[in-house]
């Protein structure tokens, strides 16, 4: 009943151009299906990744940018549907914290480096 429902819906679809497919499987890409975890819904058998590939594709059909597409699946599913966050709000948090933490990584190695290499130079009062 599932695999009716959905062929009803892909049949309903607008047709794309090569581009408007090419550009709509890869919003398919970098959006998570809500049912898996972690899988984007161009890789789930779930039935909502299957409405929501339909849903991708009537969006891209209708002429929305991609900013568009993504924003109305954040806005129905979450901001979580995205494999990849917005930089906003939270999203600034997820972006930038690896940044932040990988500069205080480099500046407590090269700090060590550099007390290192203090304590193994010879005195030269000796």
């Amino acid at each position: 009943m599932i695999a009716v429902l959905a062929a009803i819906l892909l049949a309903s679809a607008p047709a794309l151009t090569e581009t408007e497919q090419e550009r709509a499987n890869a919003l398919m890409d970098e959006i998570r299906c809500v049912v898996c975890e972690g899988q984007p819904i161009s890789e789930s058998n779930a039935g909502l990744a299957q409405d929501m590939r339909v849903k991708v594709t009537e969006l891209v059909g209708e002429g929305r940018s991609d900013a568009e597409v993504r924003d109305w699946i954040a806005d129905r599913y979450g901001e979580s549907a995205l494999l990849r966050p917005r930089a906003r709000g939270a999203g600034w948090f997820l972006w930038v914290t690896p940044l932040l933490l990988a500069a205080a990584a480099l500046f407590f190695v090269l700090r060590l480096m550099r007390v290192d290499r203090n304590v193994n130079r010879p005195d030269p009062d000796a």
